[in-house]
């Protein structure tokens, strides 16, 4: 009778272990209604995510790149570096890292470090974002008052991807 008991408590226990959900799907999760609210304009709850996927996953470069745009959206521009750079750390090739990386510091007015970024990314064409990189390098040409550079880019990003 023990034995019976026992495999039946075993047999609850597995299923239970099962319907838990997965620690990615829980970052992931986290990530996308942080960046929700943080459209909305509810920081509050965006903070509250994406430091939950942060926590569960600090080593995952989508929790630094997601409180990198938070803290950058929210003005701490000193804490958005510095996820932006651990994000980096973690996926030194994404070409979503280096793009939003590279907005970021033309946001700042670091016009030719936003280009390397812009560059690097444009490199990686494997996921389509050429396109978006190439544009951008376009609107910080233009931010730069470069803007024989800026038509030539804003050209490209037109050519790549007409339709946009």
């Amino acid at each position: 009778m023990r034995t019976g008991r026992a495999a039946v408590l075993l047999l609850v226990l597995l299923a239970s272990c099962r319907t838990l959900p997965q620690p990615d799907g829980l970052v992931e999760t986290r990530i996308q209604l942080g960046m929700a609210y943080l459209a909305r304009g509810n920081n509050d709850a965006a903070r509250r995510n994406l430091q939950r996927a942060l926590d569960l996953a600090p080593g995952d470069y989508r929790s630094q790149l997601a409180m990198a745009r938070y803290r950058q959206q929210t003005g701490d521009t000193r804490s958005a570096q510095l996820h932006y750079r651990r994000a980096l750390k973690l996926a030194a090739q994404n070409s979503y890292v280096l793009n939003n990386y590279g907005a970021f510091l033309c946001g700042l007015g670091q016009y030719d470090a936003a280009q390397r970024q812009f560059r690097r990314a444009m490199d990686d064409s494997t996921n389509g974002l050429r396109a978006d990189s190439v544009e951008n390098s376009g609107y910080c040409f233009l931010n730069a008052g470069q803007h024989e550079k800026a038509y030539h880019a804003l050209m490209d990003a037109v050519r790549t991807e007409p339709a946009k």
